[in-house]
């Protein structure tokens, strides 16, 4: 909405030529008064009238107004009249005909066109006049108009004449440009008088009244308005929120941006007036954030420019949140939303959402066989999918002009592995640099977030796989050069229309401030932490023109080696089969201090002691039943101490191939899901006499136990840490190793 505001000046000047008693001029003796007078500011409220009864009577000096006697000559006076500066060399004057002596009140031709005073010109004993009245800065919007009064007090000694001009620089004569075509000769009687001032919209101006007159008497000059529109501050957001499974649209759905609102009507539309421009935004991860030192952290940035986040929830729909919104000032953007519906059952849904460079990025779906045919669900309109039919998966929402989002849902599992990933479609840059953020979504509601790897060669980012049967995750998070799912090279996606996104400032520098000391330009760094302590990162984003900085403090902590270390192992190596006593040897006060935990691992693959025991400080056994399920080849041998949290590493035992091959009956038949995990871990063991399952975290702790006899065992995690845990599953001897995500 135009909000209408108005700059009122009123200014007058006297003009002999009365009809009745008028006045004569005559040279008096000067007058000189020096009087204090100003406003701080003009009053800039819609529709209210500014008079100059505010400023002192006879005032030659009234700020904010700026007054210029160029002619410099002393004035005509008023016979037998006498008042403050009469007669001196002045540009205009504050004229109050009451407070004269004698009072000229009772003389209509000296009455302001409102109040009781105006300003006044009187004229110059060396002719011609050459005296400015200029305004204050002005700030024009739309429809600008200047509007006053003008009149001569007598035309005895010839009209007064007045010239118009705008300067939008300056203040000196110099500066001004002639709006009025020439000097106006101003007739007795108070004349309006409007010029058009829309060729300075949107521009800060100053507007000069110049008397030019030539040997007259006094100028009157009243009621000033400069009227404008102002400009709207802001851009609008505008657009529809519908159904994402059937698009009709959804009334009452509750949009926000920067603290602004709006409820779509029935017909779906929303407008949000006044949005501010998006801003500059630091934000970053690190991973990991606690370890030994020396930790080395993969630091990945998080930053935003230009962009708004926008938000809409309706009921029975998963809310909507879109932090790439582009909102450049003063424009309209149309933004159209689609809701999906809550998730239940085994649904899980698919969200990506990405930056400016590459433009476009394709959300991709391949199903196992289903009925005999596999699915491809992406972009082209015969590849949407279905909610309702096979394939029971589809795209909900395919985004042609933006960054994002895309959404995908799997309504219905089938058995069979299902590979979800993101390709480049069109664009200069590479995925790897594209910002990508995908957030996976199930009943539980968010599950996965994944930003795009900064390595690797390929125009596909493999998200991962699910386990049609037990809806469990396998995040492979790769950028790859081959089709996910089919292996293929070089595949020629359907030609679609030319996206026209909207250029944004792009972040251009990244400062990077470790808290050891160290510091990165990098956008996304590594660094090594070599000491034990706790440390702030700060990472301050730059566009060029906005700067923002965000730290987060203690983000980082190291611990101490401690001076421990392995000596040796002994013995160093076993095959499959083996059941075998393991010595370890250390070093260092903290090696066998507090309650220890000792394992072998080989990336996940982990192998814990049947038993150990401390055979003094420097010292520990543990028996270790190796089986056919155990991956051959070297291991690292990992100590952890209780007290100080210290994790001891060393790479000392082979294991070799044993007389039988690894038996794959626990990894064929035992489920684990869903995997990640938010509250209740399943686990279904098919036909398997199962002794015992162990939890362990990251570190090496037994977190949970239990012999188990039921077919299916659940395990709450509700109250444990997120992060990455092992289950270990043992049967007979063997033991089966699964890593599960604790989100």
């Amino acid at each position: 909405m135009k909000l209408k505001f108005t700059i009122l000046v009123f200014l007058s000047a006297f003009l002999a030529g009365s009809t009745i008693a008028q006045v004569t001029r005559s040279i008096v003796d000067e007058n000189k008064v020096t009087i204090q007078t100003s406003r701080t500011i003009l009053d800039i409220e819609p529709n209210v009238l500014e008079d100059f009864d505010s400023y002192a009577d006879f005032s030659t000096e009234f700020a904010p107004w700026i007054l210029n006697d160029v002619d410099g000559s002393t004035t005509y006076g008023i016979t037998d009249v006498t008042f403050p500066n009469s007669g001196t060399a002045m540009a205009y004057i504050i004229f109050n005909p009451n407070n004269t002596t004698p009072s000229v009140g009772s003389d209509e031709e000296f009455a302001a066109h409102s109040g009781e005073k105006f300003a006044a010109c009187f004229a110059a004993q060396s002719p011609p006049n050459d005296d400015w009245l200029i305004t204050p800065l002005l700030v024009l919007g739309e429809n600008s108009n200047l509007t006053f009064f003008g009149k001569s007090y007598t035309h005895t000694w010839g009209a007064e004449r007045l010239k118009v001009l705008v300067s939008t620089s300056g203040t000196n004569p110099s500066d001004f440009t002639e709006i009025s075509s020439g000097y106006i000769e101003l007739p007795t009687d108070w004349t309006e008088y409007v010029f058009d001032l829309s060729q300075y919209n949107n521009q800060d101006i100053h507007v000069a009244f110049q008397c030019v007159s030539n040997d007259a008497f006094v100028l009157m000059l009243d009621d000033v308005l400069v009227s404008t529109d102002e400009v709207p501050t802001g851009s609008t957001l505008t657009g529809t929120v519908t159904n994402a499974l059937d698009g009709l649209p959804i009334e009452g759905a509750f949009v926000e941006i920067a603290g602004l609102s709006d409820y779509t009507d029935a017909s779906g539309n929303y407008t949000i007036e006044g949005v501010p421009e998006g801003s500059l935004t630091a934000n970053f991860m690190g991973t990991p954030t606690t370890g030994d030192s020396p930790l080395t952290v993969q630091f990945t940035d998080l930053s935003t420019s230009n962009t708004q986040l926008v938000t809409c929830s309706a009921s029975s729909f998963i809310t909507y949140n879109n932090n790439q919104v582009i909102i450049n000032p003063n424009t309209t953007v149309t933004l159209d939303i689609s809701l999906s519906p809550t998730l239940s059952g085994d649904e899980m849904r698919f969200v990506v959402n990405w930056g400016a460079d590459p433009r476009d990025l394709d959300s991709h779906l391949i199903t196992p066989e289903i009925e005999g045919t596999s699915y491809h669900i992406y972009y082209p309109s015969g590849n949407h999918g279905s909610a309702t039919s096979v394939p029971f998966a589809k795209l909900d929402h395919d985004v042609t002009q933006g960054y994002g989002p895309e959404t995908i849902t799997i309504y219905q599992f089938f058995n069979g592995v299902y590979h979800y990933y993101i390709y480049k479609f069109a664009g200069e840059g590479e995925i790897t640099t594209s910002s990508a953020v995908v957030q996976i979504y199930d009943e539980s509601g968010l599950i996965y977030t994944l930003q795009v790897p900064t390595t690797g060669t390929g125009r596909y980012w493999y998200i991962g796989t699910i386990d049609g049967t037990s809806q469990s995750l396998n995040i492979i998070n790769t950028i790859q050069e081959t089709e996910p799912g089919t292996g293929k090279r070089n595949v020629e996606y359907p030609e679609k229309p030319d996206s026209k996104n909207k250029q944004r400032f792009e972040i251009n520098s990244w400062n990077w401030v470790f808290g050891d000391g160290s510091t990165s330009s990098e956008q996304n760094p590594s660094h090594i932490y070599q000491d034990e302590s706790s440390f702030d990162v700060s990472l301050t984003v730059s566009d060029g023109t906005n700067e923002n900085t965000i730290t987060k403090d203690g983000y980082i902590i190291t611990n101490s080696g401690g001076g421990a270390e392995i000596i040796s192992v002994s013995p160093n190596e076993a095959a499959q089969g083996d059941t075998l006593t393991v010595t370890i040897t250390g070093s260092g006060t903290n090696f066998m201090q507090g309650s220890n935990q000792i394992w072998f691992q080989q990336g996940t693959s982990v192998i814990y002691p049947n038993y150990f025991y401390s055979l003094d400080n420097q010292t520990m056994e543990a028996e270790f039943i190796f089986t056919d399920s155990h991956s051959t080849g070297l291991y690292d041998v990992f100590v952890f101490n209780s007290i100080d949290g210290e994790l001891i590493k060393s790479s000392a035992f082979t294991l070799n191939d044993g007389p039988y091959g690894i038996n794959d009956l626990l990894a064929n038949q035992v489920r684990f899901y869903p995997n990640p995990v938010r509250h209740n871990l399943n686990i279904d063991f098919g036909e398997i006499d199962i002794k015992s399952v162990i939890i362990i975290d990251i570190n090496g702790r037994i977190i949970l136990e239990r012999m188990c006899v039921k077919q299916n065992e659940v395990f709450d995690l509700s109250a444990y840490d997120n992060g990455m845990y092992i289950v270990c599953i043992i049967v007979d001897n063997q033991v089966l190793y699964e890593k599960i995500i604790k989100m």
